[in-house]
């Protein structure tokens, strides 16, 4: 109850930052506060909105206000597995690796039909560098959806940023098992290597 006030009490002087409509001079202010601003402004419009509180438990926790960050995890703790992907990839980013695992690994039991929401937890994991685990998600993904080329893409560039092409070139051939006729996968595929993975 103490953390819920407090957490209402922050919130509301961060609000009262944010100038309507938000102006130039604002968002070119001290960074951090920006960040927290906008948060708690998100908060205010989709108070009861799950992945909302946990964007802002993400914000308040790498503004290193871990108690705030828990109180907005505490009330998204029962959400949709976008919501445990943004609780797991905040934990990760703070240092919370075996948390941030555990909050990621929930990602597909949450809703039927999760593939997409697995496959960023699996980009979150492999960019963390936690390859092991990241398959493991994404073998979920490709379960729910093997000829999602897209899904295997975002993956395989992920592992090539983090110099893995052993481990992009397994999905690589997976996907091509069932979509050596899309042309669009075999450009990206193209484009993936002559970038070396960056996000396009």
């Amino acid at each position: 109850m103490r953390s819920t006030v407090l957490a209402l009490v922050v919130g509301a002087s961060l609000l009262a930052q944010v100038p309507e409509p938000p102006t130039e001079a604002f968002f070119k202010g001290d960074p951090t506060q920006v960040m927290l601003a906008c948060a708690e402004k998100a908060v205010s419009l989709q108070p009861r909105k799950q992945v909302v509180l946990a964007q802002a438990g993400h914000a308040h926790l790498i503004a290193g206000d871990k108690a705030k960050a828990e109180a907005y995890f505490d009330r998204s703790a029962s959400g949709t597995a976008e919501t445990y992907r943004w609780l797991g990839q905040a934990r990760l980013e703070c240092g919370q690796a075996k948390e941030g695992i555990a909050a990621l690994r929930q990602v597909g039991g949450r809703e039927t039909y999760s593939k997409n929401a697995q496959r960023d937890a699996a980009v979150v994991l492999m960019e963390a560098g936690f390859p092991k685990e990241a398959e493991e998600i994404m073998d979920g993904a490709f379960q729910m959806g093997p000829k999602d080329w897209q899904n295997v893409m975002a993956f395989g560039r992920a592992c090539l940023r983090q110099k893995r092409q052993d481990l992009a070139s397994v999905w690589f051939a997976r996907i091509m098992a069932n979509q050596r006729k899309a042309e669009g996968l075999w450009n990206e595929i193209a484009l993936a290597f002559a970038d070396q993975g960056a996000e396009r």
